[in-house]
């Protein structure tokens, strides 16, 4: 969730800075045009040619400022970009991590399911065994008990 909150705000401070450097462009191509129209009015007289070379030589400095910035801010946005996409690689090879490690549980669990069965089956076959035999035993033992009884009336038949 992290990751994600961290990729989500490089995305905005990456939309952010395009929306800065458009806004620089389009003032840079408002500051050209009055520089344009200052150089125009400055044939005019002196006094407004001074004045209109003062104003152009500002906006020449606001628009080299303004383009020196748009470049700037077009640098960021691509080591942002750079950035952005080395942490979605490392996602996306978090993401196969995690998909393997849980492939890997569910065929753990799936072999321990059929051990399991396994030997729930194999020990419900033993204890039906060990009831056949107590059955087979309580039977031998009733018939042991029986030829006692009657050895014991023939001993005391002969010896009476």
């Amino acid at each position: 969730r992290e990751v994600e909150a961290e990729k989500q705000a490089r995305q905005q401070l990456a939309q952010d800075a395009k929306a800065a450097s458009a806004r620089g462009v389009e003032a840079a191509s408002e500051m050209e045009d009055e520089l344009d129209a200052a150089r125009r009015n400055a044939s005019e007289s002196s006094m407004m040619h001074q004045e209109s070379e003062r104003r152009a030589q500002q906006l020449s400095d606001q628009l080299t400022a303004l383009r020196d910035e748009a470049q700037h801010d077009a640098e960021r946005i691509r080591e942002e970009a750079a950035r952005t996409s080395e942490a979605d690689k490392r996602i996306t090879e978090l993401n196969d991590q995690l998909t393997r490690q849980r492939v890997d549980k569910l065929q753990a669990d799936s072999e321990s399911l059929k051990r399991l069965q396994a030997s729930e089956a194999h020990s419900a076959e033993l204890e039906r065994k060990l009831q056949a035999e107590r059955a087979e035993a309580a039977t031998a033992n009733d018939k042991a008990a029986k030829r006692i009884a009657e050895l014991e009336d023939k001993l005391a038949d002969q010896l009476s």
